[in-house]
């Protein structure tokens, strides 16, 4: 597999698995997230570190699934924020008479 792809895929299973939104990054400890890309990326401890990924995964569970659910919710409002002002947009337009 590609290095990068491979990297990329390991990344974004970590960050499912230790999902926190972007504005919780800032307090986040990020090292040990750091280390487990590295690792799973360069075959590295691969069974250690997938073992600190379930443990992780098992201790933040239910933080795990509400961050989700929140984020979610946000991507939902962004969307029907999002096709409200694009319908807005035509009305608009329409009653200019640039249709």
């Amino acid at each position: 597999m590609d290095e990068l792809k491979k990297e990329l895929k390991i990344r974004k299973r970590v960050a499912a698995i230790a999902h926190r939104l972007v504005c919780k990054w800032q307090t986040l400890r990020l090292a040990p997230l750091t280390h487990a890309v590295y690792n799973l990326t360069n075959n590295i401890d691969v069974q250690q570190t997938e073992q600190r990924l379930v443990e992780y995964e098992r201790a933040n569970r239910a933080s795990i699934i509400s961050n989700q659910a929140r984020l979610d919710k946000k991507v939902v409002f962004h969307s029907q924020r999002h096709v409200a002002l694009v319908q807005y947009e035509s009305l608009t337009r329409e009653a200019q008479g640039g249709a």
